[in-house]
This record gives C-alpha cells, structure tokens and sequence, in this order.
C-alpha cells in the first residue's frame, strides 16, 4: 500500500477528537499485549494468545450497554474500522510467534472515540461555554508557534492532519508538512500514534507517543530511503541513548542530552571498520577519536569542524561537503 495512502488510513482510524471533548472507549477498552521470555518453549501459547486478540478486536466494536450504543451511535462506525486496524496489528505480531528467544507482543491502544461534551447545556449556555474552553485549552496560550520562526527554531508546530493541532517540535523546517494518526487533546496530540513527515527530499514516519503535545518515551523513526533510529524523548527532546541504523549495514550508537548530542558515540560500518568519538553539546570540533580498521588498527586523531583527521593529517571522516576538509 501506497505510504500516502497508508498514512490516510492511519488517520481515520484513530480516534476522532474534539478539543472540548471526552474520549469514550468500546467495551473491552484497549487490547494489551503479552510478553514471552521463551518463544520455542511457549510458541503454541503464544499463537493461541494472538488469536484471542484477534477475536477481540473483532468483538470491540460497540459499548458495554445498549444505552450508550444508542446515544453515542456515531462512534460505533469508529470502533468498527478500529476493529480492523486491531486485527491486521496482531496478524503482524504474529510472527513473533515463530522464532526464538523472548517476544514481546505488542498492544493495540487506539481504540476510542471523542464526543462533544455537555457543557453548553449544563453550564449557562453558549457564551459560558466558549470561556470555558478558553480556559481550559492549552492551546490558545502556546508560544512560540512556529509560523515565521526561522529554520532550526523550537516552537509549536501546526499539523497539517488534522488541522487545528500542534505538537512541540526542536527543529522546525517551513519545508516539512506533518499528520498526525493519534489523539489530539486540547489542541495538542496526545497519546501513541504516527508522524507522518512529507518533504520534497523525502518523507519519514515517526512512531511513539505525546504528553501534552510533547513527544515522550521511546520513539522510532523510519526514513524512506531505509534508516531507522530509535531512542527516548524526554519533554519533546532527545535525551538518552539511541541507535541509529543505516540501509547500507552502518550502526551509529550513542547518547543525547536535552536534544543535542553529548558524550560518546560508536559508529560501526558494514566492512569491519568502527569509530569512536566524542560530542560535547552538539558538537564534534576539537574532539578526539579513534578510527579502528577491521584488522584491529588504530588511528588516533582529532575533529577540526566537522573533519576528522589522524595524527599525520590523513581525512579519515567528514561530515557534511567533503570538499570543505582538508585534502587526504
């Protein structure tokens, strides 16, 4: 399936949201997940509670009471393609089932639905109402946003899907569209989903969690042209140790701190080689490294920008234009 179209799908089956709203779940709420420490000793149990996950994907598609079926009959049609989306996720986990070693099987927890809450009517009517949600809409007061911040700033980013949410971002890009597959709250996402990133050098899908409009907990980034990287958010920065891995077998490892690299990183290449270095606020320059061949050579040197050359002045690594390095 087409990533355009997958993303659409994403988006409708996550569950509607309203900023003065109240998120109402199906009867069995979300589906959890399983974790097995021996798939080989335990693949026919494992099997077995996959299946039941299925089946009650398939059961989830109304309310507990026909009460609430009746006055909240729109969100039955939600829970139904939901239900869908539930059972084609642990069709995909099913294949942990089949190797070895521990699996952990994975949750389906988007499931609900937001309606329009009742304070209009209980509350003095409409004008009382409208301060309300004034009050309590976080997303009136958000600052910065991003409209006319230059490239790099940190501020409030508007999505594009769906329209009148925004989730804080540290790198804004005017050129970059987003959509979102998960709640939003208030304003903001809220709650697991998918980032969808569209570009005209390219697109990437981000999948994890928000608090707040915050990204939160580990999160996982699929680039189209194959690079996956994975590491934990804190307070919507990068903060923690995170992997990095390349289509052509490359490994980049190593840790942030508030958004920024900071201490030491290994990278590890297909052929054998491997380099490590170090990063101090975001930045190589004037710090050392050592490059090691695949037969256990070492080569001492420093960063001067973003070159990395070896104590005879040899470029070993560069980022970014080579061109601006050193010849070597």
């Amino acid at each position: 399936m087409p990533r355009f179209w997958t993303a659409c799908l994403a988006l409708l089956l996550a569950p509607l949201a309203a900023a003065d709203g109240k998120e109402l779940k199906p009867k069995f709420g979300d589906i959890g997940g399983a974790f097995y420490a021996e798939v080989s000793e335990s693949r026919e149990a494992c099997r077995i509670g996959v299946e039941g996950r299925m089946a009650l994907c398939r059961l989830n598609t109304g309310f507990a009471g026909e009460a609430e079926n009746r006055e909240y009959a729109r969100c039955l049609p939600v829970f139904e393609w939901q239900a869908e989306s539930c059972v084609e996720h642990f069709r995909r986990q099913a294949g942990k089932c089949q190797g070895s070693g521990p699996a952990h099987i994975d949750g389906f927890m988007r499931f609900g639905c937001t309606v329009a809450a009742k304070a209009a009517e209980e509350d003095g009517g409409p004008a009382a109402a409208a301060v309300d949600r004034a009050e309590r809409d976080p997303a009136a007061g958000l600052s910065p946003k991003c409209a006319g911040m230059d490239r790099g700033a940190a501020c409030w980013q508007d999505l594009a899907d769906p329209e009148g949410c925004r989730f804080w971002f540290d790198y804004y890009n005017a050129g970059v569209s987003w959509a979102w597959s998960g709640a939003c709250r208030a304003g903001v996402a809220h709650g697991p989903g998918a980032l969808a990133a569209t570009a005209s050098g390219g697109s990437a899908e981000l999948i994890g969690a928000f608090d707040g409009g915050r990204m939160q907990g580990l999160w996982i980034v699929r680039y189209a042209d194959g690079r996956v990287d994975q590491g934990p958010y804190v307070d919507g920065r990068k903060h923690g140790r995170w992997v990095d891995r390349y289509a052509d077998g490359r490994v980049d490892e190593g840790s942030y701190a508030n958004g920024r690299k900071h201490g030491r990183w290994v990278d590890r290449y297909a052929s054998g080689n491997s380099f490590e270095y170090e990063y101090r606020n975001g930045s190589v320059d004037g710090q050392k490294g050592v490059y090691v061949t695949e037969d256990g050579e070492r080569h001492s040197g420093r960063w001067s920008g973003n070159c990395f050359l070896d104590g005879e002045g040899r470029l070993l690594v560069w980022r970014g234009d080579r061109k601006a390095c050193p010849p070597g």
